[in-house]
């Protein structure tokens, strides 16, 4: 897919600089469109490497499957930096949330389904807890960037042998999603901080990933939270309204 040719709105300058609030804005947006394509790159050399080991031992079907997804994820990445050079282009940072209907744990599955590949490199193992139908109106795209930043930091944290746990229910007049791992678990002093753009928990994180999927939910009307002590892993919950 070739990105059509961008230039920066003149418009947006004032003595040949950016307006601070402009800048700091159009920094955020750069540092979400890159981190997320960050993570895509590692998923798309995870699948290469599964492809690699797989190719003689695997069938043609299940070949052919992930190479499928391979060419989805490839497709996503390049509407994420299409956006991001048309944000660059206009000046404008504003995220764009289009609802549809959808049923969140069929959402979740996508999401462990997509990270699988660093599953099995890494030896973790990936669990959805059942669940009745839930439907709901989100973003499917952005939520679906939630829940891979989400699991990419729990693959991090996670060894060999541990246990990534997604989840979904209904609460009164909320939906929830939740991701939990088996990991080191952050302090509390951390937990205070760890949403906020570029200040990283751990010397893994790069302090983008979760600063974005609160971003996601708030734009829905609702929350990211975590629920985690140090030694005890860490659980972090997306929770928006139902029908927004």
């Amino acid at each position: 897919m070739r990105l059509p040719q961008t230039s920066l709105d003149a418009g947006a300058f004032t003595s040949g600089v950016f307006r601070v609030e402009e800048r700091e804005d159009l920094v955020a947006e750069m540092a979400y469109a890159l981190h997320d394509a960050k993570n895509m790159a590692c998923a798309l050399q995870a699948g290469l490497e599964w492809l690699e080991a797989a190719h003689a031992t695997r069938t043609d079907t299940e070949v052919a499957g992930a190479i499928d997804e391979l060419g989805q994820v490839v497709g996503q990445l390049s509407r994420i930096l299409v956006e991001a050079l048309n944000a660059a282009r206009s000046g404008s940072s504003r995220l764009d949330v289009v609802l549809e209907r959808v049923e969140l744990g069929a959402l979740a599955q996508t999401a462990l389904h997509r990270c699988r590949h660093r599953a099995d490199i890494a030896g973790v193992r990936l669990v959805a807890e059942p669940s009745r139908e839930i439907w709901c109106e989100i973003d499917r795209d952005l939520v679906l960037r939630v829940l891979d930043n989400l699991l990419d930091n729990a693959l991090k944290v996670s060894m060999r042998g541990a246990t990534i746990t997604i989840a979904c229910g209904r609460h009164a007049e909320r939906v929830a999603i939740s991701v939990a791992d088996e990991g080191p678990g952050i302090s509390q002093e951390d937990q205070a901080k760890i949403f906020q753009l570029f200040v990283a928990s751990g010397a893994q994180g790069t302090g983008v990933g979760l600063a974005f999927c609160q971003r996601v939910a708030e734009a829905h009307g609702g929350r990211l939270g975590v629920v985690s002590s140090q030694g005890q892993g860490s659980t972090f919950v997306l929770s928006i309204p139902s029908a927004p």
